[in-house]
């Protein structure tokens, strides 16, 4: 299968799961929700602009107890799709949110929602929770306090493939869509995929151009490899050709947009 057609299936694969969120969060309920499915209505009413609604699940959503991290896949939905829909909502109220340096650490350390007794920000939810709250450089500081409640939300193992998933609303963040326990392996697999088909390889200069993703998060991207997604999902024959020969291959970075 060609890099042009894959990259297509890829990108209208998340458009059908993003259809697949409205359709839910707008539907008539006919069984109590589960917490992932409200953290999707809230992305779901924060792309509709209907800023009324977007309150009315915030305040439903804190009523409900996160997932707790031994069940991985639920919390690891739940978690992702808040994530996004928390994003979308700040970008939908605050377009210029992401413009200035001083701007982008406002958007990402300010409390946004509070969750059993606890005010959250994005940060807490990616480096805390679905990062498993690994130290973060320069000082190596950890973003939960390990005697705060919020750290029995912790999530065990941090899955590199949520890199893929999460969307931090700029040009340059991978696409959003929706999650769900039960094809949450596929979805994040397609996940990393689309974000590996950013990619351009020059084979007069053997270089491989990435996503910055990969130079903020390589330590989680060391295992199994560095070059495990590239080689899984990115079908360019000269890079297949690169890696197979052993040639050592140049690694730059796209620009970020924000």
């Amino acid at each position: 299968m060609s890099f042009s057609l894959r990259k297509f299936i890829f990108a209208n694969l998340f458009f059908f799961m993003l259809i697949n969120a409205s359709a839910l969060g707008n539907g008539t309920a006919v069984r109590d929700k589960k917490p992932f499915e409200y953290a999707a209505d809230l992305l779901t009413e924060a792309r509709a602009g209907n800023l009324g609604k977007v309150k009315k699940t915030l305040n439903l959503l804190e009523k409900i107890t996160p997932p707790r991290p031994d069940k991985t896949k639920e919390a690891t939905a739940y978690w992702i799709n808040l994530y996004n829909g928390l994003v979308y909502w700040q970008k939908t109220a605050d377009p210029a949110g992401l413009s200035t340096e001083m701007k982008r650490e406002s958007f990402f350390n300010r409390p946004l929602i509070q969750l059993s007794g606890e005010k959250w920000s994005l940060n807490d939810i990616e480096h805390g929770v679905l990062r498993s709250n690994k130290p973060q450089e320069p000082l190596k500081k950890r973003q939960i306090d390990e005697s705060s409640p919020k750290a029995r939300f912790i999530l065990k193992k941090a899955d590199p493939r949520i890199h893929g998933a999460l969307n931090c609303g700029t040009r340059s963040c991978p696409l959003i869509a929706f999650y769900d326990p039960e094809h949450l392996d596929s979805q994040l697999d397609s996940a990393m995929c689309n974000l590996v088909f950013q990619s351009e390889f020059d084979p007069a200069k053997n270089e491989l151009k990435i996503s910055k993703i990969f130079e903020w998060y390589a330590e989680d991207f060391k295992e199994p490899s560095f070059f495990y997604w590239f080689d899984r999902c990115f079908d360019d024959k000269a890079y297949k050709n690169a890696r197979a020969t052993g040639k050592n291959i140049k690694i730059t970075y796209h620009e970020w947009i924000w």
